[in-house]
């Protein structure tokens, strides 16, 4: 994840929307910025879980960039900005979602990035590589709950 300082199937059951992508390793910042106090209470409070202090990327395979399409026109639930008093961090905003039908979590999308719609970022209360045996070019499969 890279809340930098501030200057699939389109449609699965039910209408929800799904998004698959390849698991790959990202700039390794993700840690940092889910584990500040600021952002962390926040995601305590709106999604409802301590997220373990990391990302999991998945780069979207070609079928799933229209539904993020879609997902980016939504409100999201929104993480507010804020300031250390040295830098500013934007913020972002975040969806549920059901990650390979087992696992409660959110998409998290910042304002500021330096990936590109066919990326997407995850949070869980648990260490996702680990929980899920995943290795980088894994395919991995995400519900969005709530739209």
């Amino acid at each position: 994840m890279l809340m930098r300082s501030c200057g699939g199937n389109v449609a699965g059951k039910q209408g929800r929307i799904r998004l698959k992508g390849r698991v790959f390793s990202g700039f390794g910042e993700g840690g940092f910025y889910v584990s500040l106090e600021h952002y962390r209470k926040q995601f305590k409070e709106k999604l409802g879980f301590d997220p373990y202090p990391g990302t999991l990327n998945l780069k979207l395979d070609t079928d799933s960039l229209k539904a993020r399409r879609i997902l980016a026109a939504k409100d999201g639930i929104r993480i507010e900005p804020y300031s250390d008093g040295q830098k500013c961090y934007c913020g972002a905003k975040c969806f549920m979602v059901l990650i390979e039908g087992k696992i409660r979590g959110a998409i998290v999308v910042p304002e500021v990035t330096r990936y590109g719609d066919d990326v997407i970022e995850l949070l869980a209360p648990v260490y996702l590589r680990r929980a899920l045996k995943l290795r980088d070019g894994d395919q991995v499969t995400v519900e969005i709950l709530d739209h």
